[in-house]
């Protein structure tokens, strides 16, 4: 038995048709924390105008260990070298800790293995509650000929062996101009003075065929007599649109909190840039009391 709630008082509540009354809410009575993984069953039972009502659920606490990579590129050049740094992340409600022995990374071309290489950790780690810890670092150098290839990782623990498996895009070339692509900002254009405004943006490939960027700047701004919102990226960074699809470069998040405090029209403005080329997106975003 996790917890137990009786409460042997009567209650008498009116309720018209289709009307709902909440008799019991478990975050106001406890807070249930550092469960292990696995099923558990949550089981309510009630007496209604004499009668007994009982059901039941099943929660599942799920509780595991997660194989992340950092720092991969969307694409590389033949040749280039490839460093990435590999974590784990606790997924369960405790701290735990895990010895990792070692790590084989494989570089695939369909059933072809073209590196393999192994890598001694040795090492025991303690992660909080939903924290994540770097493992190790890895390098290795981009496959000689442009194609798709698949990173197979693997990492061997005391607990046994986990796996992961990443795309690894090498080309020869990428696109320069940004011709056949646009910008798409997916949020609402009427907002209520005072209402939290979230919003996101994605460069979409209008083109059948594949495409790779090199974007150099990022630049986003919401104005009305000032600015409301600002965003920057300054970092070069990779990406690849298959054709006719697309890819987020911005979102907001909770830590972006964009409101507006007075009526009227503000205006948004989006910048993009590569190497030689500009996009560039105006939406007018319209408060009202």
């Amino acid at each position: 038995m996790v917890y137990e709630f009786h409460f042997p008082q009567r209650v008498e509540r009116e309720l018209d048709a289709f009307e709902s009354v909440l008799v019991f809410d478990l975050a106001r009575e406890v807070k249930l924390v550092d469960l292990s993984g696995g099923d558990y069953l949550a089981t309510v039972s009630v007496r209604v105008n004499g009668q007994r009502v009982t059901i039941g659920k099943i929660v599942t606490v799920i509780e595991e260990w997660k194989l992340e990579v950092g720092n991969l590129k969307d694409f590389y050049f033949p040749y280039e070298g490839i460093d990435f740094s590999v974590y784990l992340e606790n997924i369960s409600s405790r701290q735990r800790n895990i010895t990792a022995r070692s790590a084989v990374l494989k570089v695939l071309k369909g059933n072809e293995k073209m590196l393999e290489k192994k890598t001694m950790v040795e090492k025991t780690f303690r992660v909080e509650s939903m924290e994540t810890v770097e493992l190790y670092r890895e390098s290795l150098s981009a496959p000689e000929k442009p194609g798709n290839y698949v990173i197979d990782l693997e990492l061997e623990t005391e607990e046994g062996t986990m796996e992961r498996f990443l795309p690894l895009v090498v080309t020869g070339e990428y696109q320069k101009k940004l011709s056949g692509t646009t910008l798409v900002v997916e949020g609402p254009k009427f907002m209520n003075v005072g209402e939290r405004y979230d919003f996101s943006v994605k460069l979409l490939n209008e083109e059948k065929r594949r495409k790779y960027f090199v974007l150099k700047n990022v630049l986003i701004v919401i104005t009305r007599k000032e600015p409301v919102f600002s965003y920057s990226r300054s970092d070069e960074f990779r990406i690849t649109l298959d054709g006719f699809s697309s890819r987020e470069i911005f979102k907001t998040t909770a830590y972006d909190l964009i409101k507006f405090d007075e009526p009227g029209t503000y205006k948004m403005v989006v910048v993009v840039e590569s190497e030689d080329d500009r996009l560039v997106k105006e939406m007018e975003i319209i408060a009202s009391e």
